[in-house]
């Protein structure tokens, strides 16, 4: 669905996030998960777009978590693709 947006520019990064639903906030399990989703937050950061999407919310929030404590300089905003969608069409601002 996201290819239908013209003009948008995707890179698809097949790599785990590292969130897994309770275990990625769990204070347990929290070093671990931002170690599993290391190579993925690299891999998005090293893209250089202003959004990062993912059909999990919970991910793409992990990910920019995990972009921010490498210091970058501005991390991607996390969106749901749907709002994503909704931008590109002018539904909403």
């Amino acid at each position: 669905m996201m290819r239908l947006i013209p003009e948008l520019k995707l890179d698809v990064v097949e790599r785990c996030s590292g969130h897994g639903g309770t275990f990625g906030v769990m204070k347990e399990t929290f070093d671990v998960a931002m170690k599993v989703g290391k190579t993925a937050s690299r891999n998005v950061a090293k893209t250089g777009n202003k959004y990062v999407t993912s059909d999990c919310p919970l991910a793409a929030k992990h990910l920019v978590h995990e972009i921010e404590t490498m210091d970058e300089p501005s991390p991607p905003s996390p969106y749901h693709p749907i709002e994503i969608m909704a931008r590109a069409w002018g539904l909403v601002e």
